[in-house]
């Protein structure tokens, strides 16, 4: 086990340094510094360790420096597109929230705008009923005798045709404010749907920093037989048989695929694949009744399975994408025509970067990885 070294003023051990990262590690047990590192054990050790505990096969040793220059270095090949789909996500939120506030007083306006011109109209109905109403009286002075009936008459239709005349204006306002209201919650809605698929997406990126260091630890071999339960992994170091796993009340019927879990994805069926733990038990049943002679893959950066099939029809190839836990997250993100070539057929390959590779028979075909939301 490594701890801190002491520092030069302690005057104990000082260690040589190399560019890009300073090494001050010393054996808890020897108090040695930390020479080697054992890829079998996966443990940083001193000379001493290494030459009692780890002399031997499987123990395969490296030089400590050179590990941690090549991790470092692995992963500074990663960060900079890490950042710039970070600062792209940071772009994005600030211009939703931007067209958040430029939306919202957008409508507020709009309101504004609604509300004064049904007031000036009421206004000019009222005005108007005034003026009616002067032209009556002063007609009813003249000759009241001959026109008090008149009068009342023509009153009472001016009052009647007033309130007609409000009520419509009043309808037609409900009307309008109801439907800016509702424009503002769908705008609202939308505005939240995509923040939150945004933080996912943000999410999901940071989450593939974490997954890269688990990609390698299992340095094993899977080999199975087609119609048998059980599955073999070997040591690939010795080729010896380190387990066994036997599935219960189902038979392989092709390739292996492993997650960065430790956990296995197998064809159980023309048309269905179960993804199973390293103990044999069943976690998930993925199955879809539209995939005819299909083929799997898995992207280990995001544990996404792709499942290349060929159409009932049998004219033409496709690709769906499905997570781990057995979602169908997208159909059909990937198709093409079916080759003049009999009897051929390329699953979907999973590049390191994420991209898709598919094969008609006659070309390549290379698809560049986008989220989906």
């Amino acid at each position: 086990m490594a701890s801190n070294f002491p520092t030069k003023k302690s005057g104990e051990v000082d260690l040589r340094t190399r560019k890009g990262h300073d090494m001050t590690w010393s054996c808890d047990k020897h108090g040695e510094p930390i020479k080697f590192y054992c890829k079998k054990h996966t443990v940083p050790i001193c000379h001493p360790c290494a030459t009692k505990d780890h002399s031997q096969k499987p123990c395969e040793l490296d030089d400590i420096e050179d590990v941690i220059f090549e991790r470092r270095r692995q992963l500074d090949e990663k960060r900079p597109k890490i950042q710039e789909l970070q600062k792209q996500m940071e772009a994005l939120i600030k211009k939703i929230k931007t067209v958040s506030t430029s939306g919202s007083t957008h409508l507020q306006t709009i309101n504004n705008n609604i509300q004064a011109s049904y007031h000036d109209k009421i206004k000019s109905v009222e005005e108007k009923e005034n003026r009616m109403i002067r032209v009556i009286n002063e007609e009813a002075d003249e000759e009241i005798r001959l026109v008090n009936e008149k009068r009342e008459k023509l009153i009472k239709d001016c009052n009647t045709e007033r309130e007609k005349e409000r009520q419509i204006i009043k309808d037609r306002e409900a009307q309008l404010l109801s439907d800016a209201k509702k424009i503002s919650e769908i705008v609202s809605k939308k505005i939240l749907d995509l923040t939150n698929k945004n933080q996912h997406v943000i999410n999901t990126i940071k989450n593939i920093e974490s997954t890269i260091t688990r990609i390698n630890q299992h340095d094993e071999t899977l080999v199975n037989q087609d119609d048998q339960s059980n599955i073999y992994v070997i040591n690939p170091a010795n080729d010896e048989i380190v387990n066994t796993i036997t599935l219960k009340g189902k038979k392989l019927r092709g390739e292996i695929q492993a997650l960065s879990s430790g956990d296995i994805v197998v064809k159980t069926g023309y048309n269905t694949y179960t993804v199973i733990s390293r103990s044999g038990e069943e976690k998930a049943v993925i199955h879809c009744s539209e995939w005819c002679a299909s083929e799997c893959r898995v992207d280990k950066l995001t544990d996404t399975l792709y499942i290349a099939y060929r159409n009932k029809a049998r004219t033409a190839y496709a690709v769906d994408q499905v997570s781990c836990d057995g979602i169908i997250q997208s159909r059909k993100i990937v198709e093409y025509v079916k080759t003049d070539r009999p009897h051929y057929f390329s699953p979907c390959l999973v590049t390191p970067s994420g991209n898709l590779v598919e094969c008609n028979g006659d070309k390549l075909l290379l698809y560049q990885k986008t989220f989906i939301f």
